[in-house]
């Protein structure tokens, strides 16, 4: 009589509590499909349309969970390994852009809008040039081109992490650093609905893209390799 085969007990949880990034003294209730957070009741929960077919959104909590728990977890990919004599980053430079891609452009930076509004008023009126301090310590060049009437804006090479971006604002980001757009929109809107995705880069590079959920605008923190 042939032995029966022995398989491996592997152990897949469909229920766990998750801590609250809020509040350290709370935690969530979640299954593979829900959870009792106020994201998840308000706006998750919803089958949607994705490039691999229907899928139910998540709320982070969720997305936590599957990614954490044993034999849910999915493997999360890692910046790839620099190509050989790869050159060191260089600045990005956003040539004979309008005002209003200007001010998007210096926000994705990190500066005050109503600092990019004075600086972008200031070296159109004098026809010069004038140089921001970005938070990162970074500086930003801003020129008022007279012959295009538009407006040249250098930025530092993109390596750390940028927070508080709007949709548009981290798109445009993502194609600065070389994302092409069907894969800089499907990372956005993998992240918006699980929490956080990887945009590919042109270079083999890649960039997380990780989903703001505490604030009620849609906003997204992108952390570029160093």
């Amino acid at each position: 009589m042939a032995q029966a085969k022995n398989y491996d007990m592997a152990v897949y949880p469909t229920a766990g509590l998750v801590r609250s990034q809020s509040d350290g003294a709370r935690a969530h209730q979640v299954t593979l499909s829900s959870c009792d957070c106020a994201d998840y009741i308000n706006r998750k929960g919803q089958l949607v349309e994705t490039e691999a077919g229907p899928a139910v959104t998540v709320c982070k909590h969720v997305a936590e969970f599957l990614e954490r728990v044993g034999g849910w977890n999915r493997p999360v990919p890692g910046p790839a390994a620099p190509p050989a004599g790869r050159r060191a980053a260089e600045p990005l430079v956003h040539q004979a852009v309008t005002r209003e891609r200007a001010r998007a452009i210096l926000a994705g930076a990190g500066v005050e809008d109503a600092r990019a509004r004075s600086v972008l008023t200031s070296i159109r009126v004098l026809r010069g040039r004038d140089t921001l301090v970005l938070p990162d310590g970074g500086e930003a060049v801003v020129t008022y081109n007279l012959e295009t009437r538009r407006y040249d804006v250098t930025l530092p090479a993109k390596t750390g992490v940028r927070s508080g971006l709007s949709r548009p604002n981290a798109y445009a980001l993502l194609g600065d650093a070389g994302v092409t757009g069907p894969e800089a929109r499907r990372a956005l809107r993998e992240a918006a609905s699980t929490g956080s995705a990887y945009a590919a880069m042109a270079d083999g590079h890649v960039i997380e893209v990780k989903h703001e959920y505490e604030f009620a605008d849609d906003l997204f923190t992108l952390s570029f390799p160093a």
